[in-house]
């Protein structure tokens, strides 16, 4: 039934000719393929700056008005 309804075929276990010839006589199609990367935030040198700016600037802002 799933292969009826997937436009597949069905072969037996007597049958490795006939999957054999069916590959055989395929078209190959065109595979493409995608790699992506995922980077931690922290490994992107600019943001890791901006970020070290800001806790300077609020560790700075708080010691010079007495709060810890």
């Amino acid at each position: 039934d799933l292969a009826k309804n997937s436009n597949g075929k069905v072969y037996s276990l007597n049958d490795i000719d006939g999957v054999i010839s069916e590959f055989n006589n395929k078209k190959q199609k065109d595979v493409f393929s995608i790699k992506e990367t995922l980077q931690g935030i922290i490994n992107i040198p600019w943001i890791l700056l901006i970020l070290l700016v800001l806790i300077s600037v609020e560790w700075f802002a708080r010691k010079y008005n007495g709060q810890v």
